[in-house]
């Protein structure tokens, strides 16, 4: 390993807030797909939904938040381009510990900064769950097609307006 290699990365080297709203992070071109990939390795469910006339859509329910990738041939608003996001400050945080990034100190928005333990404590909680509630939950994230979707989907998940 290079002394480069070595160094830690900053959560900006995956992620980049989203302007939709400060609890949303979208995942960098070259990274698509790594916050699914790790949620379903631990054995949390995915649900998904696609047909010939419509993009893909895939949900993670994470934590109190969700992993949305959106992918296809059909266009979105150009606000809410295709990719892969993750939705909630909690969610974000455990991804940051889990790919092993620098996270942030304070976020705007932030109630207060979770100790890692207590997110994988969460996690590990979760996981346990039964699997069918846990699909409900992430079947609110399919299907959304613009801007103003995502942000009643904010507003369902974590009760509050943006």
């Amino acid at each position: 390993m290079t002394e480069m290699e070595q160094l830690p990365r900053k959560w900006t080297d995956v992620f980049i807030r989203s302007r939709v709203s400060p609890c949303i992070f979208n995942v960098r071109r070259g990274h698509g797909g790594v916050a699914t990939k790790i949620a379903v390795g631990v054995g949390l469910p995915t649900v998904t939904w696609s047909n010939v006339y419509d993009n893909f859509y895939q949900s993670t329910v994470l934590l109190n938040g969700l992993i949305l990738f959106t992918g296809g041939p059909y266009g979105w608003d150009p606000g809410l381009k295709r990719g892969e996001r993750v939705v909630g400050y909690r969610p974000f945080r455990l991804l940051c510990e889990l790919m092993e990034l620098t996270p942030p100190r304070h976020l705007k928005g932030e109630d207060s900064v979770p100790d890692p333990a207590d997110l994988l404590a969460e996690l590990t909680s979760q996981i346990t769950e039964p699997i069918e509630p846990l699909r409900d939950r992430a079947r609110l994230g399919l299907h959304l097609l613009d801007q103003s979707e995502l942000v009643n989907l904010v507003h369902v998940l974590f009760e509050e307006r943006i």
